[in-house]
């Protein structure tokens, strides 16, 4: 599983993020512990539910750093980079569905570079540029970006910016729509 490799502090910043972003009062209530062999996460009986300012101050994710964007903003971001090109743009629009999910659906546009979320968890952002470009395609994203991630509903593209953040990374979007929306 994708989850252990991360560090502990990260595995318990994706599991705050998850729980932030949870509308489930179940998950938002979530505890994680950790002991040298597991990693539990469970519901903590003896509290309610979570708050982003106490999923904060507990080691939690600081969603300032994420804007959340509808299916016009996307247009409108898409449309730059077709027309200025990455650079000129400053976009980087990434897609972290699988390749079996892009193959089937097709790509939101040409200028989307596809980025499985799996392999973001297992340290892609942290790759030098040329094992980067060897593995995925495409230049890495450089920290003067806007990086741009979407997937089918927009669930695992809130991961990938909360991913990308703990990487360093801190001009982040997140198409909420997804490729559902889009291709409605």
């Amino acid at each position: 599983m994708w989850a252990r490799r991360l560090r502990s502090t990260q595995l318990t910043q994706l599991v705050a993020a998850i729980a932030v972003s949870s509308s489930s009062p179940q998950v938002a209530s979530a505890f994680v512990r950790t002991t040298p062999r597991h990693t539990f996460v469970g519901r903590n009986p003896c509290h309610g539910p979570a708050t982003r300012q106490s999923m904060s101050f507990f080691g939690g994710p600081d969603e300032g750093g994420v804007r959340r964007i509808d299916k016009s903003a996307m247009k409108e971001i898409i449309d730059d980079v077709e027309h200025g090109g990455r650079v000129e743009s400053g976009y980087c629009v990434i897609d972290v569905r699988g390749q079996d999910e892009v193959a089937f659906t097709g790509k939101l546009s040409e200028v989307v570079n596809t980025l499985p979320l799996p392999m973001i968890a297992e340290g892609a952002l942290a790759m030098n540029e040329g094992d980067f470009q060897d593995a995925f395609g495409f230049d890495k994203p450089s920290f003067d970006e806007t990086i741009v991630f979407t997937c089918k509903a927009g669930i695992r593209s809130q991961h990938a910016a909360q991913l990308a953040k703990m990487a360093g990374y801190s001009d982040l979007v997140d198409y909420k729509g997804g490729s559902d929306e889009w291709f409605s």
